[in-house]
């Protein structure tokens, strides 16, 4: 007899005894051993619409608030290429919105929930875009802002700072989640399962960051808020491990799952991706896989395993030649294999990366842009430089982001002729090979007409880029000038004069 005591997830699969004794053996038929999810760890609450309504899957009943039910809809959409039902929520009023009950009580060294996670499967549409999207208010009784909004540059925005820029698109279906430790003080902000920031909130239990009893879901007080949809949305009284909001990864027509994930073959929710670099760069490819645990992870590359390389993140310090080529990653559990493709190829370049300011002219007290390139080998994701410059010729007015990216500038030597930028893609993005617009320096012409050179400096800041795993990536650099150009001024002006017919006259002029 075989005994399972405290069965798990790891323990479902194909059972069969085989029986010996010295005149030979038997073995048995397969008996499949099959365990039901419980619902997942700390989940108090979770709401699917899947009836039309505001019944709770798990936990208590959302209630409409004020005259909301009027502008509610719930109608059958398309997430991820299958068939949703999904409840479509209006732009909604300090008076309206969504009221969001729990009955945990309170944790984390106080009377509210100082520890939890909201998980929500929404998608907003085009006319939504750029604008505030409430999403939670903490306390119905406080009378400010909601916590936590999609901002307006289309990133997760708290109290003041806005991260993964870009990231929730119109007409998209994201999952968003919320990971909040008051105790730590921190709250993990995910897109897809991926981790843009980790917010620092104050520490103290019962903040507004806590979450009392009751909730409001997409509203608040100044009437940033915005009309979209929602699948599906979770509530736990516990801050999820980040491997755990990784699992959930995308949203799907389902909606989240209340189970603990058994049953599920591995899929990949992110892929590892191509790369070119110079010999002796470090390199590193990452998969993110959802399905039953344990998860196994096996690298290839060129079809033969990589020694050692049974993670989901394969770092390699130092390419050369003998790494070059193509590589998957299999990723098994009991039920099944996946394996990636296309295959990521890792390839050498003989070029360089070249960082440099453009050249271009300016009239005298005037202000102009100057292009900051660089030739990327693709791959880069943020980096940082400074540029020198004679303060008695120029002056630095500000730097504005190109590609996609945003730059910070350091201003702090600025009266000295260097300033320090930092610039840096979105979480998930990446430049991609060629000749690329990074920033562009407006400057003003404050001395006399002159060519005054642009150059890459170390301070305040060296310069240096990265990948999107934060691996150093090589950069050479050039200079750029700025030829400041005076207005033309007449010295001496022509003088009338007359003259025969046939015959010739002139004028003259100094400048």
């Amino acid at each position: 007899m075989l005994v399972r005591r405290r069965v798990a997830a790891a323990d479902q699969g194909r059972y069969r005894v085989v029986v010996r004794n010295p005149a030979g053996s038997v073995t048995s038929r397969e008996a499949r051993l099959t365990v039901n999810p419980g619902l997942r760890d700390g989940l108090i609450g979770q709401w699917d619409f899947d009836g039309g309504d505001l019944v709770a899957s798990v936990g208590l009943d959302l209630a409409y608030r004020g005259d909301t039910a009027a502008a509610t809809t719930f109608e059958t959409r398309d997430l991820e290429g299958a068939p949703a039902r999904v409840m479509g929520f209006p732009r909604a009023t300090q008076a309206q919105g969504y009221r969001l009950f729990h009955d945990a009580g309170g944790n984390g060294g106080g009377t509210r929930l100082n520890r939890y996670t909201l998980i929500l499967d929404v998608m907003f549409p085009a006319a939504s875009d750029r604008r505030w999207r409430a999403l939670l208010q903490t306390d119905p009784n406080d009378g400010q802002d909601a916590e936590f909004y999609v901002g307006t540059q289309n990133g997760l925005w708290i109290s003041g700072g806005e991260h993964g820029t870009g990231l929730v698109t119109p007409n998209t279906w994201h999952r968003l989640a919320f990971v909040v430790d008051v105790p730590a003080g921190t709250v993990g902000k995910f897109v897809n399962g991926v981790l843009v920031h980790r917010h620092a909130i104050p520490g103290t239990p019962d903040n507004v960051y806590s979450l009392g009893p009751e909730a409001l879901l997409f509203t608040e007080d100044n009437l940033e808020t915005a009309a979209g949809y929602v699948n599906s949305i979770q509530l736990y009284n516990r801050p999820l491990a980040d491997a755990e909001v990784e699992e959930l990864g995308r949203p799907m027509a389902e909606g989240l799952p209340k189970g603990q994930l058994d049953q599920l073959r591995p899929t990949l929710q992110v892929q590892p991706v191509s790369q070119t670099v110079r010999a002796g760069e470090a390199v590193t490819f990452t998969v993110v896989a959802r399905g039953t645990p344990p998860l196994t992870y096996r690298w290839e590359r060129n079809g033969t395993p990589v020694p050692g390389a049974t993670d989901r993140i394969l770092h390699l310090p130092a390419v050369g030649e003998a790494e070059a080529g193509d590589y998957r990653v299999v990723v098994a559990n009991a039920l099944g294999a996946v394996t990636s493709a296309p295959p990521a190829r890792l390839a050498l370049s003989t070029e360089e990366r070249v960082l440099q300011p453009g050249t271009v002219e300016i009239l005298q007290g005037r202000t102009a842009e100057v292009p900051v390139t660089l030739r990327a080998l693709g791959g880069e994701a943020a980096g940082s430089w400074s540029v020198r410059y004679n303060p008695e010729q120029l002056r630095f007015v500000e730097a504005l982001a190109e590609g996609g990216g945003t730059v910070l500038a350091n201003t702090t030597q600025a009266g000295e002729g260097r300033v320090g930028l930092m610039y840096s893609l979105p979480p998930s993005q990446t430049l991609a090979a060629g000749q690329r617009t990074l920033v562009r320096l407006r400057l003003a012409a404050i001395g006399e007409a002159v060519v005054a050179p642009l150059e890459i400096g170390e301070a305040p800041l060296p310069a240096a880029f990265v990948d999107a795993a934060g691996n150093p990536r090589a950069v050479k650099t050039a200079a750029g000038a700025v030829a400041i150009l005076s207005a033309p001024r007449i010295a001496t002006q022509p003088e009338s004069t007359a003259g025969a017919p046939g015959g010739s006259v002139a004028f003259s002029v100094e400048v």
